[in-house]
């Protein structure tokens, strides 16, 4: 009896052991290998503006070119949440079971940076993984620079 279960505690101990399962953190934290610096570096811009508001509704309007909805925002955090929707349905309760449903969530926020200038952040994700692709992100900056350039210089 004793022998038995001391085989029994030895295989359970070497089983639980021997299986090493990804914790949370690893997967929550993880990025591809790239550096928070590198992933901010692309996901981030500085602006010479003191400007807030102004700012904001640029990054707004810009979201909107692209076909974004607006979801939510608040200006004393920063923050604007949108969404962008491609193919699948268009009935909102089917939306969320449909496979060929392809779904863009933005998150961006304007802070001050120093006493004369702004630091936009956009983090986007695309049906439930971040997007990695400097280029997207290069892309929203170079339109966000034109439409503040156009607000600056009042051309609508």
């Amino acid at each position: 009896m004793k022998k038995s279960l001391l085989v029994i505690l030895i295989s359970a101990t070497a089983f639980l052991t021997g299986c090493q399962t990804p914790s949370v953190t690893d997967s929550v934290l993880d990025n591809n290998g790239e550096t928070q610096l590198q992933v901010r570096s692309y996901q981030s811009r500085v602006f010479d503006t003191t400007d807030k508001a102004t700012v904001m509704r640029a990054t707004i309007a810009t979201l909107q070119d692209y076909g974004f909805i607006i979801r939510k925002t608040d200006y004393a955090l920063g923050s604007i949440s949108a969404t962008r929707d491609i193919g699948g349905s268009h009935l909102y309760d089917e939306a969320a079971l449909d496979p060929t449903r392809q779904t863009t969530l933005v998150t961006v926020t304007v802070l001050p940076k120093g006493k004369d200038r702004m630091v936009v952040r956009i983090n986007a994700e695309f049906r439930q993984k971040p997007v990695r692709e400097p280029k997207i992100y290069q892309d929203f900056f170079a339109s966000l620079s034109k439409s503040l350039f156009l607000t600056a210089h009042s051309v609508d």
